[in-house]
């Protein structure tokens, strides 16, 4: 299973319930997933960057540190080269899915940023 590429700490069965089993489970799910599949074009995601370097707000990304093969640290710093206003925070001993692999830090930093975010307003 995929499991392994996206976090250090889920088991088969907690990513079965958290993140498949309405996917298999539903067929409506998988109406709307294959439905927006068939939209996925470079096209779009070129026009989305453009767009989006123009877009002024504070973002942060979170990205995990040993995501090596699904999304590399390279990708964080090319999504933060996009924003004017960002902030790229690798986080240590995750993956693709560092909600699951570090819920502290991200908890932390989510927290952190939306009160700089507020405060600054």
């Amino acid at each position: 299973m995929m499991m392994g590429l996206l976090s250090h700490s889920t088991t088969n069965e907690e990513f079965y319930e958290l993140y498949l089993k309405s996917f298999i489970s539903d067929k409506i799910v998988r109406e709307n997933f294959v439905s927006n599949v068939k939209n996925w074009s470079p096209k779009y995601t070129i026009e989305a960057a453009d767009k989006l370097k123009a877009f002024e707000n504070s973002v942060l990304i979170l990205w995990g540190e040993d995501d090596k093969k699904l999304f590399p640290i390279k990708l964080g710093q090319q999504l933060k080269g996009i924003f004017r206003n960002s902030k790229l925070i690798v986080i240590p001993n995750s993956k693709t899915y560092v909600q699951e692999d570090q819920p502290e830090i991200v908890i932390r930093e989510l927290i952190c940023f939306i009160g700089s975010s507020a405060s600054s307003k």
